[in-house]
């Protein structure tokens, strides 16, 4: 093979080495016969597994109408690529297939790096409008992991390839800081509000957090409550993106019945419905022991509800309160004091 010193000067300028060998590309599917269904023990998280290349596998998910990806290795080790918040955090689809770059090592494959497409709704006005990414991630014995996004463009597939040959090279692509750290002894979590804000609602959800934040002095037309999502290095939605009064941005609904509640702040953005829910569901007649449901389901139109539950929903209390590491501050959300009411309840499947 015939080696032209500028290639040495550039990739040397670039920090970046030759490959040995030339790359090549295989294509695995993303659905279909090569996958299988794992529904696994979250009814509301659908998985499935497709078999990948050189031993490795592709483990899609699909929770709260968003996909994801994780690249299993040859000795069962999992890595997230993460590409709600490394690519976009709107709703989401994988393309049908998966492109790996790969050398031959003799008749040994290598993977050395994959894209996938990325389809994302980022729209809330046109949900149904979609902007195509491609994700390219590295592979290591080590470490495998997002390092480039491309955007659509007339030779987007040609500059995906050209950046997952040298992929190895490069350094992962940071998904933001860490989670909010709460305040030692702090008697009520901030979640995404802010300081001086009251945290009407709040919980974790898997990586992200879910918020109701509100001024001090809100009412049902002063000061401001907002819908936030995401981590506090970075809030992926913030509704109304404008910090105005709840009247005319918030529903709710409440309904009481024997031994339990159901309670549901709805808003719209764009053509997306948002129910922020708490259930308090009895475990028996005249029981002590409660099933307290925290989450946020998410409906597109034309689509079942889609809901994204705080970590630990369904676990036990004893009605006094809210379940542990959960905010819902009633006393802020007195029906007709600070929302306008609806005298409906939400039967969207929230949970089992």
């Amino acid at each position: 093979m015939k080696i032209f010193p500028q290639a040495f000067i550039l990739c040397a300028a670039l920090g970046l080495s030759l490959p040995t060998h030339a790359a090549e590309t295989v294509y695995s599917e993303l659905e279909g016969s090569s996958c299988q269904d794992d529904q696994g023990n979250d009814e509301h998280l659908a998985k499935g597994r497709c078999k990948g290349v050189g031993g490795y596998m592709l483990e899609w998910e699909d929770g709260d109408a968003r996909q994801t990806l994780n690249v299993i290795d040859p000795s069962g080790n999992a890595f997230p690529l993460d590409l709600s918040t490394n690519v976009s955090s709107g709703f989401s689809a994988l393309g049908a297939k998966a492109e790996w770059r790969v050398e031959m090592h003799g008749k040994k494959t290598v993977p050395m790096a994959l894209i996938v497409r990325y389809n994302v709704s980022e729209d809330p006005e046109k949900p149904e409008k979609t902007t195509s990414y491609l994700v390219v991630s590295k592979i290591t014995p080590d470490e495998v992991c997002v390092t480039d996004v491309v955007e659509p463009g007339s030779k987007a597939n040609e500059q995906a390839r050209e950046l997952a040959d040298v992929a190895v090279s490069k350094p992962c692509k940071t998904a933001g800081g860490e989670e909010q750290a709460q305040a030692e002894g702090a008697e009520t979590p901030r979640f995404l509000c802010e300081a001086e804000e009251v945290a009407i609602f709040g919980c974790k959800s898997k990586d992200k957090m879910i918020s109701l934040c509100a001024s001090s002095d809100v009412s049902n037309t002063n000061g401001y409550m907002q819908y936030r999502f995401g981590t506090p290095d970075k809030i992926e939605l913030t509704y109304p993106e404008k910090r105005e009064p709840p009247a005319g941005n918030f529903l709710r609904s409440f309904e009481g019945y024997s031994g339990g509640f159901s309670e549901r702040v709805r808003f719209e953005n764009g053509k997306v419905q948002y129910v922020v829910f708490e259930d308090m569901i009895s475990n028996g007649p005249a029981s002590a022991e409660k099933e307290m449901h925290y989450g946020v389901g998410i409906l597109m139109p034309g689509k079942k509800v889609s809901p994204r539950l705080c970590d630990g929903s369904g676990s036990l209390s004893d009605g006094s309160g809210e379940a542990k590491g959960f905010v819902f501050d009633h006393e802020k959300m007195d029906l007709g004091e600070v929302l306008d009411t609806e005298d409906f309840n939400f039967e969207l499947e929230l949970h089992q």
